[in-house]
């Protein structure tokens, strides 16, 4: 006889898989299964866990288990192509679309955004007299300090010295180009690619080189050859809840790029914004975090954490500091004095901690309550939507789409979304879409994604 806890999983398994369960849908709370079931807490217990075991359900911090999707979800297809140089960009990137699916944002809970105030006022009353100012060339020192000891907490050594406080993490890996290319050098990126970083290089004069990513997330024997035949002046990676597919890259492949970095001498520029968006808990190291000869920028900012609109980013530049502190000071005579002493104030009470541990959870509700409708409102049996495993953005795949369609009918009904072909320099993702789940829905914005997949309905030939 298998122990009763078996038995029931097996119940639960069976009913999942002939469908009547579906994806998402809750389990029962443990108490309640455990009285129906006559069974005891600790049995209770253990059929969820061998449940969760096999992939079937999922538990979800003080929610309860749910019905996974992960067990018959395909994964986003990854197109193979042939390395690509590219000086200009395909279409023109416009920033216009505010609207809460186009850009990877989100709005602030009423309780951080009351600990935000607090927070401002505390500065205002210690610091005024500071905060008029232009302050360090490198940024506030207690915001650095502030930094560095959040992130040791990830096991992710990051000196006060070597922190460099930017306008954003955009402009930040702007620094970051102009310190370590020239005009016309060729900078690796891998694709697809954040349609802001492709627009930045090309507006800065340099090339591209889009190598093909692989179900590992990026095709590493591919990367090496291109660094030790020296063919670019610069990688631009990011190695964490990437934008728009959402996954990261292992640790063993996150240690291979740093040391083929260190050894070919080839800056690596590693834009980690979503880094401590991830959905199971833990922070993921970067690849910086396995930099041992400094020819590695790691870049980062509150504009996803906390809000776009502070303009607050970092960079560690490693042995380009002097040049990057150089051409920081060049251009602007510091950053906003008093966000910056907000944010520290911030992280140093342990309101940016408590934070980013809610912030983590509403995301994963607003991913699996996207990926419900989505699915269940799109008209199409090759439908792949990513299950990202943190960040605040899905990359969908509908076969036969016409995208740039789909986005001209959407923008007449004032609903934004971005679409596959601006994430690459190719004429690849013509059947792709990226949509922000930052902000969870209400009625109106549960309209509109609904409006948005009737649309997608018809935009499929």
């Amino acid at each position: 006889m298998k122990a009763k806890y078996l038995q029931l999983a097996k119940q639960i398994a069976e009913d999942i898989k002939l469908g009547r369960r579906n994806p998402f849908d809750k389990l029962l709370p443990i108490r309640q299964f455990a009285q129906i079931n006559q069974v005891s807490i600790n049995t209770a217990i253990s059929c969820y866990r061998e449940l969760e075991k096999l992939g079937l359900v999922e538990a979800v911090n003080k929610r309860g288990y749910f019905v996974s999707d992960r067990q018959d979800s395909a994964k986003v297809p990854v197109p193979q192509f042939p390395i690509k140089q590219s000086a200009s960009l395909p279409y023109i990137f416009k920033y216009e679309q505010e609207h809460p699916f186009a850009r990877a944002q989100s709005v602030l809970s009423p309780a951080s955004a009351q600990h935000l105030k607090s927070s401002m006022n505390n500065a205002i009353r210690k610091h005024f007299g500071h905060m008029q100012g232009y302050g360090e060339k490198q940024g506030l020192f207690d915001l650095r300090d502030a930094l560095s000891n959040h992130y040791a907490k990830y096991g992710f050594n990051l000196p006060v010295k070597d922190l460099v406080i930017n306008n954003g993490c955009l402009d930040s890996i702007r620094i970051a180009i102009l310190v370590t290319t020239s005009p016309g050098d060729v900078i690796l990126v891998a694709s697809p690619c954040f349609n802001g970083l492709l627009s930045l290089v090309i507006n800065l004069g340099r090339k591209i080189l889009e190598v093909s990513s692989n179900e590992e997330g990026i095709d590493i024997a591919q990367i090496e050859l291109i660094l030790a035949q020296q063919k670019v002046q610069a990688c631009l990676l990011s190695a964490n809840h990437h934008n728009p597919q959402g996954g990261s890259i292992c640790i063993k492949n996150k240690q291979v790029l740093a040391e083929l970095s260190n050894k070919y001498d080839i800056p690596l520029i590693e834009d980690d914004v979503y880094q401590e968006l991830s959905f199971n808990g833990s922070v993921n190291l970067p690849i910086k975090a396995f930099d041992k000869t400094g020819t590695i920028i790691w870049c980062s900012s509150f504009s996803k954490t906390l809000a776009s609109g502070f303009r607050i980013g970092w960079a560690s530049p490693g042995k380009y500091i002097k040049k990057y502190i150089a051409q920081r000071a060049t251009e602007s005579f510091g950053v906003n004095m008093p966000v910056q002493y907000m944010t520290a104030n911030y992280i140093y009470s342990g309101h940016y901690k408590r934070h980013l541990s809610a912030f983590r959870k509403q995301l994963l509700i607003n991913v699996n309550t996207y990926r419900k409708i989505l699915m269940q409102a799109i008209n199409s049996k090759g439908l792949v939507i990513s299950n990202p495993e943190g960040g605040m953005v899905l990359w969908i795949y509908v076969p036969n789409l016409n995208s740039e369609r789909l986005q001209i009918m959407a923008f007449d009904q004032k609903i934004g979304l971005r679409v596959g072909s601006e994430f690459t320099m190719t004429n690849l993702y013509k059947e792709y879409f990226r949509l922000n789940v930052g902000y969870s829905l209400d009625d109106n914005l549960k309209q509109q994604l609904l409006s948005l997949c009737e649309l997608v309905n018809q935009c499929t030939e």
